[in-house]
């Protein structure tokens, strides 16, 4: 028969504490993934309610976020960037300027029936046009 030392019981208690603490942050993870969507929602809500912009949630964080991304440059600050010129134009006013991607789908209809393109083409004296939407 062996005499528990204070130092064995301590430690005995501390693993039962830490067992229980263990329990616990487990109820409290199941209550927070039941509660974790009506909470959101809450939190949507009074977002929005008040116009809260996410500085004003997130604070100081939000621009060590912003501060990783490289700086925007504005199209003026953009050199060597070509701009899109119309070069075909249908009846009804939609504009493709024949580069690069998918083709819109009027452009696409034509093709498949059977037309030249061509005819659609913007004629080179025509004032210049920028695309909006390609």
């Amino acid at each position: 028969m062996s005499i528990e030392t204070e130092y064995e019981k301590l430690v005995r208690e501390r693993d039962e504490h830490a067992k229980r603490m263990q329990d616990v942050e487990e109820k409290l993870k199941k209550i927070r993934e039941q509660q974790a969507d009506t909470v959101l929602a809450e939190i949507k809500n009074k977002v929005a309610e008040y116009g809260f912009t996410p500085a004003q949630i997130f604070g100081n964080t939000l621009g060590a976020v912003n501060s990783l991304r490289s700086p925007r440059v504005s199209n003026k600050e953009k050199k060597g960037t070509p701009v899109k010129v119309i070069k075909y134009k249908n009846e009804e006013g939609l504009t493709w300027s024949g580069g690069r991607g998918p083709k819109p789908k009027w452009v696409v209809a034509i093709l498949e029936a059977g037309k030249d393109i061509e005819q659609y083409r913007v004629r080179d004296d025509a004032p210049p046009h920028i695309v909006l939407n390609d």
